[in-house]
């Protein structure tokens, strides 16, 4: 699953600082996020699309190859 997270949040007009303030996440991982340095977890997935008013839908088929790794 690819997201361009930084698309996303400059999209809303949301700044890292408010990405940071609600999910608790430093700038320096949502900037290394933003810039693909690094894989987000599920969990971190959600925070970052919650904190941008979004959901992440994935299907049975997904969810299942997800718990696998």
């Amino acid at each position: 699953m690819e997201i361009n997270f930084k698309q996303l949040r400059e999209d809303r007009g949301v700044t890292q600082k408010e990405i940071s303030d609600k999910t608790g996440l430093t700038r320096a991982t949502l900037s290394r996020l933003e810039n693909g340095q690094t894989e987000p977890s599920l969990v971190t997935t959600m925070k970052y699309l919650d904190a941008l008013g979004l959901q992440l839908k994935i299907g049975v088929k997904e969810w299942i190859n997800i718990k696998k790794h």
